[in-house]
Order: C-alpha cells, then sequence, then structure tokens
C-alpha cells in the first residue's frame, strides 16, 4: 500500500519537499538559509490530512553541512516515530533517476561546492536505463573546462544554480533541477520494499571535499 512517501532536498540553501500519496502530490520549494532548523516544522504540515506515512526519501549530498545534517536528522526522527524505512541517494543519481528517459549518451552533472570547484559525475544512458561511468568528483573550474572540451563527440552537461565555465564546444548544456516527487515515483517500489531497521545513510558534503581533481 503507498499510503504517503515525504522526500526532502536540502543540498542547496533552496530546500525542496515534498509528498507523494495515494491521494495526491504536492512539492514545495523553501528558502530555508535563515533557519533550516525550521524543517521538522515543514514536514509535519506537509503531513497534516494525508495517509499514514509509509515511507521517505532522502537526498544525501553533495551540498553543505548544516542543510544535509538538520535534513538526515528530521527524516530520521520521522522514520523512528513512524516504523517506515528511508532510502538515502545521491543528488545526481535521484536527478539521473528522473531524467534518463529522455537523454542518450554521455551526461555530466555538476553542482557548486567550494570557491572555485564543482562536485561532478558522468553517467551513461541508453534512454532505457542509466549507469554511473566515474565516482564523484570535485573538479577546479580549469580542470572541468579542459575535461568538458577535450570530447570529440557531444556529450550533455546538466548543471545545478550557476554554470561555472562558459559553454564548450560540443556540450548541449541545460540547467538542473530535481523533482521530488519524479524521484520519489522511481525509487516508490525499492522504498516499499525496504525493511523499516534503520539503515546506515552517511551525508555527501561538498567541503570537506570529496577528492580534488
Amino acid at each position: 500500500m503507498l499510503g504517503m512517501i515525504i522526500g526532502v532536498n536540502a543540498t542547496s540553501q533552496t530546500v525542496g519537499y515534498a509528498r507523494l500519496s495515494s491521494n495526491d502530490s504536492a512539492a514545495f520549494q523553501w528558502d530555508a538559509s535563515a533557519c533550516i532548523e525550521a524543517l521538522p516544522r515543514q514536514l509535519h504540515a506537509l503531513c497534516q490530512g494525508q495517509p499514514p506515512l509509509t515511507g521517505a526519501l532522502v537526498v544525501l549530498g553533495p551540498g553543505g553541512y548544516t542543510g544535509l545534517r538538520v535534513s538526515l536528522t528530521a527524516l530520521k526522527m520521522m522514520q523512528l516515530v513512524h516504523r517506515v524505512p528511508l532510502k538515502g541517494v545521491s543528488l545526481f543519481d535521484a536527478y539521473m533517476a528522473t531524467v534518463f528517459s529522455m537523454l542518450d549518451g554521455i551526461v555530466v552533472i555538476t553542482s557548486p561546492s567550494r570557491k572555485g570547484t564543482v562536485n561532478a559525475q558522468f553517467f551513461q544512458t541508453d534512454g532505457r536505463s542509466f549507469s554511473a561511468i566515474s565516482s564523484l568528483l570535485q573538479l577546479s573550474h580549469q580542470r572541468l573546462a579542459t575535461t568538458l572540451g577535450s570530447f570529440k563527440s557531444p556529450i550533455q552537461w546538466h548543471w545545478f544554480d550557476d554554470m561555472p565555465i562558459p559553454n564548450p564546444p560540443m556540450i548541449q548544456q541545460k540547467k538542473a533541477s530535481l523533482n521530488m516527487v519524479d524521484a520519489m515515483a522511481h525509487y516508490k517500489s525499492t522504498i516499499l520494499a525496504m525493511p523499516v531497521d534503520k539503515q546506515r545513510l552517511t551525508p555527501i558534503y561538498s567541503c570537506p571535499p570529496v577528492g580534488v581533481k
């Protein structure tokens, strides 16, 4: 039974949170830069008048320390109280899960990190499935420009927040945004089949670096 699944993406100052229930779906964005600690109240309001909570999805990063810590703690508390499974997924995996069916070839996804660097990961998709073809990297803007400029055939570059370098040749670029309702719909079966037992989930912080290249 679906009941209701909630999800949170706190990888940037604008927090995305949403619900997917047997009644409806709804997604919201909230500027949490002043008071991220109020997130539990936002989630409580999200659940009012809805079916019982049956699962949750949290985006583990890469992102800033405070947002990831607060969002993971809030959902772990809800998991404990409601005895439901909690799935953690990286921002880039969740994004690819929502868009891979519309893409073909190599896709690089980036998000802001420390000053002068980006988080980056490369994926391959044929429109039917997708897989990561690199680990999560942290690249300087210069290294990113060099890497993207080295491709001899078209690839796609999807970037969260600000595009850090001019668009190189052979690159089809697009501003990325994670649709939390679509992400929960993709992972719904996995979440509902997971054990209720507490899972060990580790945030992926942009700082300290994940391996500067």
